[in-house]
């Protein structure tokens, strides 16, 4: 392995030396309509790696710092064919550095490039051998490729080098209950709640496990703590440095916006939640974010607090159509329908002809229908056999 990896090191410096500077890399096409911040970010970062090329002094490791940091910026606004094309450009300028592989080895992986992304992360573990995330990134390539003896092992060295780690252990964990093991995943996942018990992950494969045992009681115990721990922003651990110096670099609400987006569309509503928390956190004036909260809130089955983000939103703009046919909803799931029937009228004024209100309307007079209908029973009706039960 040394000798090799003098080799590796002594032919990287060659080619750092010799070859040209890299091409330039292109700005994002809808840089214009970027939030001021992030307009900046892009700005700066592409400024100085420009300055850096066109200038004949520069030694290949400050260049290959300056595409990195490029790379950095297009990887945390999720732009990842440029990104890729960055961290390739400062791997090739100075390959004895294993931020650059790493970089490039995630970003790979994230294109669902897997091979290129497996080379890099082992040329990371010659230069750093004892480099846990990449352990951990190869492990999950292994499982996605149904070798799960490989990840096993994989994910035990890194356990071996970070033994508190929640997100190894939960790896480990998934991998137990893919093997059919839940026993063994709730091990792993009693350990990792030591670590870290405010994480609503473990909580929710803790359910899976005992639902795999046959424990509908812990299984609904645990499920009712991922409720509870939802709106908690709590990452598994994993120590990872180079990941988060990415992550640092996003600002602005729009990302947070774009995230959410694709949450909801994965059916991730928690996570949805999340970002769309952290975009009104970035931009408090960001009104219409009080919307698609609600939404999320209410399919969460939280309508309450779906109630409280349509009120602040109305405040603000009481003719919000969709908001306006959104509260209906919500109250006509409370069993609230002369509210919703209010709500509906507000929303007919603002909005007669939105397709939604007269949706609205039809499912009004459909409530009104059966209400007018159902008599009300002296006594209730026994229930069936085994009703109300999972």
């Amino acid at each position: 392995m040394t000798r090799q990896l003098g080799l590796t090191l002594f032919l990287g410096l060659l080619v750092g030396c010799a070859q040209p500077a890299p091409e330039p890399l292109p700005e994002p096409s809808d840089l214009a309509s970027l939030e001021a911040p992030v307009r900046r970010q892009f700005e700066q970062a592409h400024e100085l790696l420009e300055r850096l090329r066109s200038d004949p002094e520069t030694q290949p490791a400050r260049l290959a710092r300056a595409f990195a940091a490029v790379g950095e910026i297009h990887l945390a606004y999720d732009h990842l064919e440029t990104a890729r094309q960055a961290f390739e450009a400062a791997v090739a300028l100075e390959p004895t550095e294993p931020r650059w592989s790493y970089l490039s080895a995630h970003t790979h992986y994230q294109l669902g490039e897997n091979e290129a992304a497996r080379a890099r992360y082992r040329a990371v573990l010659e230069l750093q051998p004892n480099h846990v995330p990449t352990f951990v990134s190869l492990a999950s390539l292994a499982q996605q490729e149904g070798k799960g003896p490989r990840a096993e092992e994989l994910l035990g060295r890194a356990r071996e080098l970070d033994p508190g780690s929640s997100r190894v252990l939960a790896d480990l964990a998934s991998l137990a209950l893919e093997g059919d093991q839940p026993e063994v995943a709730v091990s792993y996942l009693q350990e990792a709640l030591i670590h870290q018990p405010g994480a609503s992950q473990l909580h929710y494969l803790l359910a899976m496990a005992y639902r795999g045992l046959g424990d509908a009681n812990r299984s609904t115990e645990h499920l009712a703590k991922v409720r509870a721990t939802s709106t908690q922003q709590v990452s598994l651990v994993l120590e990872d440095a180079w990941l988060a110096r990415v992550r640092s670099h996003r600002v602005g609400a729009r990302v947070h916006d774009q995230r959410a987006q694709r949450a909801l569309a994965a059916g991730r509503l928690e996570v949805a939640e999340l970002e769309l928390r952290q975009a009104l956190l970035a931009n408090p004036e960001r009104h219409y974010a009080h919307y698609g909260l609600a939404g999320v809130l209410f399919r969460l089955g939280r309508s309450e607090e779906a109630l409280q983000e349509l009120d602040t939103l109305l405040n603000h703009d009481p003719r919000h159509t969709p908001s306006l046919v959104l509260l209906a909803r919500i109250q006509l799931a409370l069993g609230q329908t002369a509210a919703a029937r209010a709500s509906y009228h507000r929303a007919q004024i603002v909005g007669p002809d939105d397709p939604e209100v007269q949706e609205l309307r039809k499912l009004l007079e459909q409530r009104a229908g059966l209400e007018t209908e159902t008599e009300p029973a002296a006594t209730p009706p026994e229930a069936p056999p085994g009703a109300g039960t999972l």
